[in-house]
């Protein structure tokens, strides 16, 4: 069924879909009504401003009244007709007939006007505009007051009020053109007391008019009524400023046509905003009392049908508070089904008493929390458990009107049962999980001391190895060469060379087992630390593998020798050795390059060794899963280029459960460079300086003692440092038949050299260098500051330049090998004899001492 059909039949308006409360919501709308304001500052500001001007050309006006005023009139009075015919509404005939004065007087005057006669024309426009004005008045207190239909002689009624209407503006066009009516308005004069008032009830009957549709636009929600009720306050405006004019033509009265010109568009928007609405071009003006009405039990209906079927629980309270403004108790006013059923309290048992009688003991918090949000205004949202219920609660709270608060709540009781059981089971779980954690890191620590003390086992397995080829097998040797050089010098002709050919065999067995010594375990990575013992390292793979070390060391590191870890030392050396030889033996190239540095701000250690040789594919031999290049070492390394001796695969686990990394960067034809990263860690205090551990010295203090000979002795003084008898005995005997030496004391350590140096003040000391207790290094440092000229000669089974700058640094004037020929011994102590005082210090290079 269409609109008209159903129209025809019921006589009232088919249901339209509803609107929002503004229903011309839009940014257009939410402004419209700004340009009252303005053209009222405006007007205002031009009546007083002192402004003057006149234009009026006589078709403009004219034109200008057709177009947006008597056209749009005349089509809304058609519309209200057609409306009134089917709904017999009061408030549409008044409409109309206001809409046919209102648009005819408007094109009249504008006519009369523009022939000159502004008299007359002003005069059938003020008084037009009072009765269009008295008409839209009429028409909005009768949609408001009015509810029944007229009689069904709606037809006649109609054109019998549309002609009087026609006809009340002939007789007042012909009155006004006959001067019957007195005189409204003078050009250049002003207007009469007479007009002022006939055209101000106009301006106040459109201005009512409007507002009283306004009022009920907000009521009903209906588009048509906002636009139409701003279109009469501009037109109020416009007449307004009509008002106040001097002179037809003036700006000021421009303006105020301006002003109802736009009222007019206003009133466009208005049959838009219904027919959007309606979907039919309908008037909604009549029984606006009905609709207001029917607005407003609708939407009560709808708030009780909300209020009673709603799941959450509601309630309306009213605070309560003391003589200081203090919240102190709170009432219930109005509470919904759903309260009742989830607090269990009746509604008799509630409505009308106080928070305090009802529930006495629940926590006093809620009184202030309440107090905040109806006396401040500060909305309220909370989870919380009621002590008196024995329930937990998800509380919205609001202030809907001053000292009232509203209180939306859920049950919460079941979730929070869960999530306790949930916080439980992720506590135990938590405590598992430490538990495993703890167990974990217990395990990881085990492995971490296992890892370390497998290493540490390794090493000093080396070690004693070592020792036993340096200790004993070494000095023997060392022992029977000296006396086989002695023996060699009491025998001539064919047994002078069998002994010479026999020390011969002794040096190279010498050499081969210092060799051996050196390879098990170097005793400079002991002695002065990684970097060193790296150093050592790179100069050791030149000598024995034709190998070319490019090697970077931190200086830093030089000085850190206390704080490094036995088995990170160890550990990083082996590998750095492993790496060398990965070089060599599988490469292809006579070069590689070595990066020693540390991280003193992270405690951590990196040593890089990389090479341009061919590399190898470490994911295709199984070394490392995921994409090739940089990668934490993590597989099995028992195949591939470094499958022999200490491997990838035992480099990467033991770093890794000494708290470091292994970084491999490889791929066929382009290298390899591996990364060894490990903790700097605090390492074992090293033996203290020479001096701290010496007794205070005997004697006047210029190095004389008082239980020592005489220092103008034409011999040579000396004193044997060595740990080992054997040694001390075979230096001794090689001695002993010098004319010119004589030994005076012997000492098996540095301590022990350190007093007898004291007490004998020898010309020579013949001091070791590896030696219990105290070096050789801290006793000759000892020595040489508190004995200056004392004249120290550092012996040792090594051929290395690191020991021998070492005992050089300390003060030593010179470094022999106990494996060389006694003549560069006798030699290196009969130095220096010329010099004055018999104590000059010799300066010996590294390249002098005898290798």
């Amino acid at each position: 069924m269409n609109s008209n059909a159903h129209q025809e039949k019921t006589g009232r308006m088919p249901d339209a879909p509803n609107p929002p409360p503004d229903a011309a919501g839009t940014a257009l709308s939410r402004i419209a009504w700004i340009p009252i304001p303005l053209f009222l500052a405006a007007m205002v500001w031009g009546r007083y401003s002192g402004f003057h001007g006149y234009f009026e050309p006589p078709h403009l006006l004219p034109i200008l009244n057709f177009t947006f005023q008597t056209a749009i009139s005349l089509f809304i009075a058609l519309l209200a007709a057609r409306r009134y015919l089917v709904n017999r509404s009061l408030s549409l005939l008044l409409m109309g007939c206001g809409m046919v004065i209102f648009g005819s007087v408007s094109l009249i005057s504008s006519v009369a006007v523009g022939l000159r006669e502004v008299n007359m024309g002003v005069t059938i426009h003020n008084i037009g505009m009072a009765l269009a004005g008295l008409c839209h008045f009429m028409a909005a207190a009768a949609g408001l007051i009015h509810g029944r239909p007229r009689p069904r002689t709606s037809e006649v009624l109609l054109l019998n009020a549309y002609f009087s209407a026609a006809a009340v503006l002939f007789l007042l066009t012909f009155a006004a053109h006959e001067g019957i009516i007195p005189t409204f308005f003078t050009q250049s004069a002003g207007p009469t007391l007479l007009r002022q008032t006939v055209l101000g009830m106009g301006v106040a009957l459109f201005a009512l008019a409007g507002a009283m549709l306004l009022v009920a636009h907000r009521r009903a929600g209906v588009a048509f009524l906002y636009w139409y009720g701003l279109s009469l306050g501009l037109i109020a405006t416009g007449l307004f400023g009509v008002l106040i004019i001097h002179q037809v033509g003036s700006a000021l009265g421009w303006l105020g046509r301006a002003a109802q010109y736009l009222g007019g568009v206003y009133m466009v928007i208005a049959l838009a905003a219904a027919y959007r609405d309606t979907r039919s071009w309908l008037i909604p003006l009549e029984n606006l009392l009905e609709r207001t009405e029917a607005a407003l039990l609708e939407s009560e209906e709808r708030f009780h049908a909300l209020f009673n079927s709603m799941t959450e629980g509601f309630a309306l309270h009213e605070i309560v508070t003391d003589a200081a403004g203090r919240p102190v108790d709170y009432r219930f006013l109005d509470i919904n089904p759903a309260f009742e059923r989830l607090t269990g309290l009746r509604r008799e048992d509630v409505v009308d008493r106080l928070k305090s009688d009802v529930l006495p003991e629940d926590d006093p918090e809620w009184i202030a929390l309440y107090g905040d949000v109806a006396l401040r205004g500060v909305p309220l949202h909370m989870e919380k458990r009621s002590a008196a219920l024995e329930s937990w609660y998800e509380i919205y709270s609001y202030r809907p009107s001053p000292r009232r608060f509203a209180v939306i709540f859920m049950d919460i009781t079941a979730r929070k049962n869960v999530e306790q059981a949930l916080r439980q089971t992720l506590e135990a779980m938590e405590q598992r999980v430490r538990e495993r954690t703890a167990e974990l890191e217990h395990r990881a620590n085990q492995l971490a001391r296992l890892a370390s003390e497998l290493t540490l086992a390794e090493h000093r397995e080396r070690q004693r190895l070592a020792m036993v080829l340096h200790d004993h097998l070494q000095q023997l040797l060392a022992g029977a060469n000296y006396r086989l050089q002695i023996l060699g010098r009491s025998c001539d002709g064919n047994q002078a060379a069998m002994a010479e050919q026999v020390a011969e065999v002794i040096d190279e067995a010498i050499k081969v087992s210092r060799s051996l010594t050196v390879e098990l375990a170097p005793p400079i990575l002991h002695e002065a630390g990684l970097a060193a013992g790296i150093q050592w390292l790179a100069r050791w793979m030149g000598e024995k593998h034709g190998l070319t070390v490019d090697l970077t060391v931190d200086p830093a590191l030089s000085e850190m020798t206390e704080d490094e870890r036995e088995d990170v030392r160890i550990l990083l050396f082996q590998s750095a050795r492993e790496a060398l030889f990965n070089v060599v033996k599988h490469a292809r190239v006579k070069s590689a390059r070595m990066d020693l540095r540390g991280r003193l701000e992270d405690g951590t250690i990196y040593l890089v060794v990389a090479d341009e040789g061919v590399g190898f594919d470490h994911v295709a031999q199984g070394h490392f899963p995921g994409p090739p290049g940089l990668a934490d070492a993590g597989a099995d390394g028992g195949s591939g280029a470094m499958a022999d001796g200490f491997g990838l695969f035992t480099i990467a686990e033991r770093l890794s459960l000494m708290g470091g990394r292994f970084l491999i960067d490889t791929a066929p034809g382009k290298g390899v460079r591996l990364e060894m990263i490990a903790p700097l860690g605090n390492g074992r205090a090293r033996t203290e300086e020479a001096e701290a551990a010496a007794p205070p010295a005997a004697g006047d203090g210029n190095g004389n003692g008082s239980d020592g000979p005489p220092s103008g002795s034409h011999r040579i003084r000396v004193l044997l440092v060595d740990d080992h008898t054997l040694m001390r005995q075979g230096l001794g005997a090689l001695l002993e038949i010098e004319e010119d030496m004589e030994v005076v004391a012997e000492a098996s350590d540095g301590i022990e050299a350190v007093d007898q140096a004291r007490q004998w003040v020898p010309d020579v000391i013949l001091m070791d260098f590896s030696m219990p207790r105290m070096d050789g290094v801290a006793a000759t440092r000892a020595i040489r500051k508190e004995m200056p000229d004392i004249r120290i000669v550092g012996l040792s089974m090594y051929e290395e330049a690191e020991r021998a700058e070492a005992m050089m640094a300390a003060g030593a004037n010179a470094y022999v090998a106990k494996s060389g020929p006694s003549d560069q011994l006798l030699s290196a102590i009969r130095a220096g004899r010329a010099g004055t005082g018999g104590g000059s210090v010799l300066k010996w290079s590294v390249k002098e001492t005898a290798f």
